[in-house]
């Protein structure tokens, strides 16, 4: 059995997964002043929605330009956003996370799909030992291109972080912490990643083992469990809110929706 063939075949194939699944937030409050952020694409029946953290798009009221743009594209190529609830300037307490609803044709062209509903655990249960991947676009691996003169576009590669939950006994309303360390999957494949400044808004992914062992990883098994809202860089933790947190707001906005588990 070749292990490093099948160790690059799940690196490459986790890479895909998330990738196809995932979109930047990318607000510009002026030409010297951006900020980017994370957000995974959701399949609700036939529409699609972007799961995201609504500190994303503080200063949108003040006029900021916003962005979505699939990880498979730059900023030439935004999202069609066809309807929202950014939640901004939350009060304390509320839920850190928005919604925004993409064109179907729109992600379709960008390469953008949805997790559905039944690859996402809702209300998670988190497990000592088992591996969770946080995915994201660290604002420091955003680089600028310059498709034409006097034109300049961003590309933001898709990170991958591993990490192991830490609060075990937290109830179904609390967050979830992780550890950070800085093992993951870059645009150089595995290695060491830079800190996490730029994936809010990003996935929460519970990797469950396989079993009975396979020679074949399928990343299908994955569930999205949450949505990261604060890397602690203090107590290098990565904080995150449950997917039911979400999945709350947006059948309370769109109750057409319902049910929602």
């Amino acid at each position: 059995m070749d292990m490093d063939a099948i160790l690059k075949h799940a690196n490459v194939a986790l890479q895909a997964y998330l990738r196809n699944r995932t979109a930047v937030v990318y607000l510009a409050v002026s030409p010297q002043e951006t900020y980017a952020g994370s957000a995974t694409c959701v399949a609700v029946g036939d529409r699609l929605f972007l799961a995201t953290a609504a500190h994303n798009f503080r200063g949108i009221e003040q006029g900021a330009d916003v962005s979505v743009f699939s990880a498979n594209r730059s900023s030439d190529t935004p999202l069609r956003i066809v309807h929202a609830n950014y939640r901004q300037n939350l009060p304390e307490g509320e839920a850190d996370v928005a919604w925004l609803e993409v064109d179907s044709e729109s992600a379709r062209n960008s390469e953008l799909t949805g997790v559905s509903l039944g690859s996402i655990d809702a209300h998670p249960v988190l497990n000592e030992e088992a591996l969770y991947a946080a995915s994201g676009f660290p604002v420091g691996f955003m680089r600028k291109e310059h498709p034409r003169p006097g034109h300049t576009s961003y590309v933001v590669p898709l990170l991958v972080y591993f990490t192991h939950a830490i609060n075990l006994d937290r109830s179904d309303d609390d967050p979830i912490l992780l550890s950070f360390g800085r093992s993951g999957i870059g645009p150089d494949g595995p290695g060491e990643m830079p800190e996490p400044h730029g994936m809010s808004g990003g996935g929460i992914w519970y990797i469950p083992g396989e079993e009975p062992p396979t020679t074949i990883w399928n990343p299908g098994r994955m569930r999205l469990s949450g949505i990261t809202i604060e890397y602690v860089g203090a107590r290098r933790e990565l904080k995150g809110l449950p997917m039911h947190e979400w999945l709350r707001i947006l059948s309370d906005d769109l109750p057409e929706l319902q049910p929602i588990p």
